[in-house]
């Protein structure tokens, strides 16, 4: 919300919107009344979204393998809810996006005008396989890499001429030991205030502390939909 300046109104892209993350950020539009437009890999996940959180299927798009035709498939979406709406869609406001790669540059180009892209995980750069196997892996050397050495390179002087921000988030560096603890106990604070009205989370799959492994694997396969959750017994 804060990244973002999430307010009424404003339309909001979420990729991996059947995720734990993304379930929240649905939640957070609605609470907002935001605009949001879900992306999920796969028709099951599609029916999820919509099912979990009041979607409607409009509203959810399943990715294309292809760069090209998501970036036409989102602003199509964008154009279409604007007319359902009576209105006219510059763009997206903000772009919640945990996958980068391929499908950054056409999040980014949808952004209207004093749009935000905001980055808190980037996907495909993960491999799937095992450490200590991963090294071997064709899909490492021949996908990971390439997609990597392709990662998007940004020009300054066009996003100050397009009035848009891109902005990096991860948790981890509020619990490095460097960052006053206040500031994540604010975050918690506002996230639990009575105001706030959370729904319970999703959770997808549960596993047994000693099936850890089973469970990143799981997690890392990109079948997952809502949260992953390892229960550790007393």
């Amino acid at each position: 919300i804060e990244l973002g300046k999430g307010e009424a109104g404003k339309t909001v892209l979420v990729h991996s919107a059947a995720g734990g993350v993304g379930g929240f950020a649905l939640q957070i539009c609605r609470m907002f009344d935001m605009i949001p437009v879900a992306i999920v890999g796969s028709e099951d996940k599609a029916k999820f979204v919509a099912e979990s959180y009041s979607l409607d299927r409009s509203q959810i798009l399943v990715r294309p393998w292809r760069s090209r035709k998501f970036a036409d498939a989102i602003q199509h979406i964008l154009a279409d809810l604007g007319m359902a709406k009576g209105q006219e869609f510059e763009g997206y406001d903000i772009v919640m996006d945990s996958l980068a790669g391929k499908y950054f540059k056409g999040s980014y180009d949808a952004l209207a005008r004093g749009g935000r892209h905001i980055l808190f995980g980037a996907a495909v750069f993960t491999p799937r396989g095992d450490l200590g196997t991963v090294w071997w892996s064709l899909n490492f050397w021949f996908s990971i890499v390439p997609t990597f050495l392709r990662r998007p390179k940004m020009d300054v002087q066009q996003m100050i001429g397009e009035n848009k921000a891109i902005m990096a988030f991860n948790l981890i560096w509020m619990t490095d030991g460097k960052t006053e603890p206040a500031k994540l106990g604010k975050l918690i604070d506002d996230m639990m205030a009575p105001a706030v009205r959370w729904t319970a989370p999703v959770v997808g799959k549960e596993f047994g502390f000693d099936q850890t492994l089973d469970a990143l694997r799981f997690f890392k396969s990109g079948k997952s939909v809502g949260k992953v959750v390892i229960n550790v017994d007393k």
